[in-house]
């Protein structure tokens, strides 16, 4: 199935938080963050262009406290989970998605 630009646009600044060392083939617990073509995404224009607020280093240097919340289980929010690991003492993720809430949790 054919993604749409907009798509591709969030999934390209996704990869840019996270960073490329951080997408495939790299993995948190039993999963891939992400796929080959988050991997090549890397290589685009789009990825090039994409400027952000914070890097995946100052947004976790912005957390203060024992406690964090992630919104959205996705693979984003695991790369911050595990780079907050040993940050803080608890991770609260939701998700409005059960299916995508409970792999989550699984995995990490």
């Amino acid at each position: 199935m054919p993604a749409q630009k907009h798509d591709l646009l969030a999934i390209a600044t996704a990869v840019k938080i996270a960073g490329p060392e951080n997408i495939y083939p790299h993995k948190i617990g039993d999963y891939h963050i992400g796929d080959a073509h988050w991997a090549t995404l890397v290589n685009s224009r789009m990825y090039q262009n994409i400027q952000l607020k914070h890097t995946l280093d100052e947004i976790v240097g912005l957390v203060e406290g024992n406690s964090v919340a992630l919104h959205g289980g996705r693979f984003i929010s695991w790369v911050l989970a595990e780079k907050l690991s040993s940050q803080v003492d608890e991770i609260i993720i939701s998700d409005v998605d059960k299916w995508v809430l409970d792999n989550t949790v699984d995995n990490l």
